[in-house]
């Protein structure tokens, strides 16, 4: 992984990583869900909608840390009307 990161590889990057996030999941849910949070950033880097929403997916079955951390990756667009409007308020 280290040898991919910032070479420009970001597939093979967030593929890698989504595989140790995977497997961190049963032994450090804390690691997990903040090396998958950087997989769904990256996926939406390189355009790949598909792989990302997998990987929120995963996220999601990580309990409340990693739905929140799902939701970080959507940005505004998962907020309801009344979360937005308070945001901007902000």
């Amino acid at each position: 992984m280290a040898l991919l990161s910032g070479r420009g590889y970001h597939s093979l990057e967030a593929d890698s990583l989504a595989l140790l996030g995977r497997s961190l999941s049963t032994v450090d849910r804390p690691e997990a869900i903040d090396r998958l949070r950087r997989v769904a950033e990256l996926f939406a880097t390189c355009g790949s909608k598909w792989r990302r929403d997998q990987v929120l997916a995963d996220l999601n079955n990580l309990g409340k840390p990693g739905q929140r951390a799902a939701a970080s990756c959507l940005g505004p667009t998962t907020l309801t009307d009344r979360e937005r409007a308070a945001w901007m308020i902000a």
